[in-house]
């Protein structure tokens, strides 16, 4: 993981300025949890972001000083889900926190160019799911509907499955958001 723990100042969209404690980039899950799990230890304050650009909705500036950037753009996989069973491909891309929507873009020209996703009149830099999260809206409708089968690190460190994901292998793990 990298990590800077230089204390410095971010400012947001708005020009908002904010003291930061530093920047820590985890480069998959299990270094993720094991910041989390120091943060909360340690009584460290954290502010993940995916990629910092998702103008009028959010950014890297956290709300109260001193807090220690999470950046997840290096957890950038992109998979379109296959039937274990069958082979056969759901059209259900499952994406990490730092893919962006020029990233999933380019992916499914490259690989399922009959696919399309649910975009927004933003940048090709914005983060689908930080987005999603943070009140977005897309051409299809509200983001947050595209969300479903979230894998979540919580505040203590333990990993929890949302929906259907919860079951594993589960043919309605990437089919039913509710």
């Amino acid at each position: 993981m990298t990590t800077e723990y230089q204390a410095s100042e971010v400012s947001s969209v708005t020009g908002f300025h904010q003291a930061v404690a530093g920047k820590c980039a985890p480069r998959n899950v299990r270094e993720l949890i094991r910041l989390v799990r120091c943060a909360r230890t340690s009584r460290k304050a954290l502010y993940p972001y995916s990629t910092g650009l998702n103008f009028g909705y959010g950014g890297v500036a956290p709300p109260e000083p001193g807090a220690l950037l999470v950046d997840l753009g290096s957890l950038d996989s992109i998979s379109i889900h296959k039937d274990p069973r069958s082979g056969r491909v759901h059209p259900v891309a499952v994406i990490g926190p730092g893919v962006t929507q020029g990233m999933l873009y380019d992916y499914l020209e490259q690989h399922h160019p009959g696919l399309t996703f649910n975009v927004t009149g933003s940048a090709r830099a914005t983060s689908i799911i930080g987005n999603a999260l943070d009140r977005g809206v897309g051409y299809f409708g509200p983001r947050k509907e595209d969300l479903f089968g979230l894998v979540v690190v919580c505040g203590n460190g333990e990993v929890l499955r949302t929906g259907f994901r919860r079951l594993g292998a589960s043919p309605l793990a990437t089919s039913h958001p509710y």
